[in-house]
């Protein structure tokens, strides 16, 4: 996981971060750093891999 500092500039501008965010190979860096046979690209908060999370809150969702 990748954190950064978005108080400083030119952090702080949302639309400079959705568009590092776009600009992003997700897939190529997950090859590159650790490959692909140990990790899989993540689009969300919530990693895929915790696969009950996932299930338990789309089940809240539909209780509301």
């Amino acid at each position: 996981m990748i954190y950064f500092n978005i108080k400083k500039h030119p952090l702080d501008v949302k639309k400079f971060r959705d568009a590092l965010a776009y600009a992003t190979n997700r897939e190529e860096m997950v090859k590159t750093v650790i490959g692909e046979k140990y990790g899989e690209p993540q689009y969300s908060l919530i990693a895929s891999a915790l696969e009950f999370w996932i299930i338990r809150i789309y089940q809240n969702m539909s209780l509301t």
